[in-house]
């Protein structure tokens, strides 16, 4: 079973993969062909260039940039070039990453704690959020094998346990496909669209607005129901891909894969909607509270205001009709 400190070796050579060109491209659009002289070699001290060469195909110069340069340069060139690029979130993160990287380069024999290994496996999953969604579902992989074990990849639950209860005929009717984006919620009164976007928007567009510990409580059906009303016993708004879409033989998720890994829970009670939206507004205000600088903050502020919009009128639709 691999270790701790192997989960986040693992992390950190994912992390080079991503940073290594990334950095380099954003140098060259600022340096143009003088990138490597002036984007790198001119502000790293003389112990950093050690092993440098001073010029070089770009791949192979590319291949010289480690994780350790590659953070370090984005902390450098923070004012006069990735502060155009990222929220000011990022700089905290790539500081905390550069201590993360000093600790496990000099790391003893005694292995990372689930909770240090978590947070810098966490840490990373943020950074690289906005930059490649496919790095990000991996480190999201290991860190959830840190937090929940080797299972956590590979639980199945059982399909087969009973048929149609009679209370689905309370629930609002499933497609099999999810809803496409639409900016003109409540014209059709489908509360699925809003989650179907909400949750596209989350996983692919901005993922990092949504950090490992919000996807673990999204995963967790007693958090979704206390928190967001989701009424259905044993249904969390979000399940691994490999988990199956089918509890008690109901196709409770949609078909289409989010970010490769998720579905999307699509069954919830009509009579909750407008309860629904209110948690979902208050979920996503939390979001915006805490990344307000992020180039995603706005987006999701535009989903408050759809939620909470289909909310008000839901209520309107409910008083006419008594």
């Amino acid at each position: 079973m691999a270790t701790n400190h192997q989960h986040v070796t693992e992390g950190l050579r994912i992390l080079t993969t991503v940073l290594a060109p990334y950095v380099a491209t954003e140098l060259r659009g600022q340096f143009s062909g003088q990138w490597w002289a002036r984007g790198v070699l001119e502000v790293l001290y003389e112990s950093q260039r050690r092993d440098l060469p001073v010029s070089g195909e770009d791949k192979e110069l590319i291949a010289k940039l480690d994780v350790a340069r590659c953070l370090l340069l984005m902390d450098l060139r923070w004012n006069d070039l990735f502060r155009h690029r990222l929220s000011r979130d990022h700089r905290t993160w790539i500081k905390e990453l550069i201590s993360t990287r000093n600790r496990w380069a000099h790391a003893g024999p005694v292995d990372w704690t689930d909770d240090d290994a978590w947070r810098a496996l966490d840490t990373m999953i943020r950074l690289v959020g906005q930059i490649d969604l496919d790095a990000t579902g991996r480190l999201r992989a290991l860190a959830r094998t840190v937090r929940l074990g080797p299972a956590a990849r590979s639980t199945r639950v059982n399909e087969a346990q009973s048929p149609q209860s009679a209370g689905d005929r309370h629930l609002t009717p499933i497609d099999e496909q999810a809803p496409e984006p639409n900016w003109s919620w409540g014209v059709r009164g489908e509360f699925q669209v809003i989650v179907a976007t909400l949750m596209r928007t989350l996983l692919e567009d901005h993922p990092a607005l949504l950090g490992e510990r919000q996807v673990a409580d999204l995963m967790d059906a007693e958090y979704c129901k206390n928190v967001l009303g989701l009424s259905l016993s044993n249904l969390a708004l979000l399940r691994y891909r490999d988990q199956g879409r089918m509890i008690q033989r109901r196709a409770r998720y949609w078909r289409r894969v989010y970010a490769g890994e998720f579905y999307v829970c699509s069954q919830w009670w009509k009579d909750h909607h407008q309860d629904n939206a209110r948690a979902l507004s208050r979920f996503v205000s939390k979001l915006v509270k805490r990344s307000p600088e992020h180039p995603g903050a706005r987006t999701l502020s535009r989903y408050v205001e759809a939620l909470d919009r289909y909310a008000a009128d839901r209520k309107s639709q409910t008083a006419r009709q008594r």
